[in-house]
Formats: structure tokens, C-alpha cells, sequence
């Protein structure tokens, strides 16, 4: 399998869930048949975990996509019985933060296809920037050091510009995006209603 996935993850996070009172959140969540927690205990998993990444503007605009060392944390798909019913994120501790049930789940499982059929051996992780509505995956060659990203797979529901489902590469990608980025900031301080 060409993709990897970072090590470090948090273990056990179904049974983190359950102890800090997530276990409620997994029982409402669309197309989960559970009805007991203990139910969900014996039915959910969790997918392999990677890093989630969310770079500012003026990172991008300085050409930096990720900075290794400001991880946000992490992030997994939540199935059951092989079906994918959210991505769960948690702090960089691995603590539980958030469930989304968007359209994500379902496009990063994609792009993770696609990333399969690449040669080589990548390390996969995730960026989202809101502001410029990126959502792609951040695929690293394994071996290189210093560890820099080759290429992403933006996913839906990224409306970025970049082509969906398409392995870019990254100096590619950075060329739409950092004049994109540099647009919003100019617009965002341009607006007095934004305290620009």
C-alpha cells in the first residue's frame, strides 16, 4: 500500500469517547444502528488516524502550506460495519474535539483511493484552510527529510479552484492559492465591517 499514516495517533478512541461522554453524540449520529452504548462499544471503529492541519492565510500567502510543527491534531473516520458515518477529530493530546458528518468523510475516503494508486510510499495527512474552502489530503514521500509534502488531493466539498480527486502537485497547487489567499486578506482589510 503506497500510503502510510502518521504514527503517534491516539489509541483506544472509541473507549476515550465512551469515558469523557461522547458515547451519546455516536448513538444520534445518521445510519448508526447502535441503540445502546455498549452497542456502540462493540460496533464502532475508528480508521487509521492522521494529522489535520489548518494553515492561515498569511501562511499560505508566505508560501507555506504546513508547518510540521503546528499540527492541529488528528483525525479518523468513525465506521460501523465498514461503513463510514463521520470523522472524528481531537486535540493534539487526543482528546476528543469534534465530529463531522459532512460531505468530507465521504470525499477523504476518496481521495485516499486515489492516493493508493500512486507509486511510491507517501505519509498521508490533511489540510483545510475555511477561508479558501481547501480540503485535500497532504501527501508526503516517506522517506524524505526534511519532510516536505509532494503532492495533494483536494476532496469535496473543496472549492478551492483546484481540480477535486486530482493528485496536484504541491508548488502547482501553491500558485492558484497564494493569489487567492493574498485576494481574501486585501478584501478582508478593504471591509470595514470586518474591523479591517
Amino acid at each position: 500500500m503506497p500510503i502510510e499514516f502518521p504514527t503517534g495517533g491516539p489509541g483506544a478512541i472509541i473507549e476515550t469517547m465512551i469515558e469523557q461522554r461522547w458515547g451519546d453524540a455516536l448513538l444520534r449520529l445518521p445510519r448508526n444502528t447502535a441503540r445502546t452504548i455498549e452497542e456502540a462499544r462493540a460496533s464502532f471503529e475508528a480508521g487509521d488516524f492522521f494529522r489535520i492541519f489548518y494553515p492561515s492565510l498569511q501562511d499560505i500567502v508566505g508560501g507555506v502550506l504546513v508547518d510540521d510543527g503546528t499540527t492541529h491534531g488528528w483525525r479518523c473516520l468513525l465506521l460501523q460495519r465498514n461503513q463510514i458515518l463521520a470523522q472524528l477529530e481531537t486535540e493534539r493530546n487526543g482528546r476528543p474535539l469534534a465530529i463531522h458528518m459532512g460531505q468530507a468523510k465521504d470525499g477523504i475516503m476518496q481521495a485516499m483511493v486515489l492516493a493508493n494508486q500512486l507509486d511510491g510510499r507517501y505519509l498521508v495527512d490533511a489540510v483545510e484552510v475555511p477561508a479558501i474552502k481547501l480540503c485535500a489530503l497532504r501527501l508526503c514521500p516517506k522517506d524524505a527529510e526534511p519532510r516536505r509534502a509532494e503532492y495533494l488531493i483536494p476532496y469535496e466539498p473543496d472549492a478551492s479552484g483546484l481540480p477535486v480527486y486530482t493528485v496536484t502537485r504541491v508548488e502547482e497547487a501553491m500558485t492558484l492559492l497564494i493569489p487567492l489567499a493574498k485576494r481574501i486578506l486585501e478584501m478582508s482589510e478593504a471591509d470595514p465591517l470586518s474591523g479591517g
